[in-house]
């Protein structure tokens, strides 16, 4: 099971979870929506920041929804391209 710690939006398409083992081990899922480069991955350092200027409202709503949640499982499809489907 997995803590999420902590919930940060680095650009406008991407939210970056802190995640930490029951062994206190901590990696970063990274989520991103970007129309071309969409992607999840996890990785071990923590994320590059935007400009301190730059409000991103969706992660200040993001963390305070998800902070303190545990991940029980993530299941991942084997394909490379994934549907995605928006109403605009």
């Amino acid at each position: 099971m997995l803590l999420i710690v902590q919930v940060l939006m680095n650009d406008r398409t991407t939210l970056m979870l802190r995640l930490r083992t029951a062994a206190l081990q901590t990696a970063w899922l990274l989520i991103s929506w970007h129309p071309i480069a969409g992607r999840v991955g996890v990785a071990s350092g923590p994320p590059s920041r935007g400009a301190a200027a730059e409000a991103y409202s969706l992660g200040d709503v993001a963390s305070s929804n998800l902070s303190g949640l545990v991940l029980t499982q993530i299941q991942m499809p084997q394909v490379r391209k994934l549907p995605v489907h928006a109403i605009w």
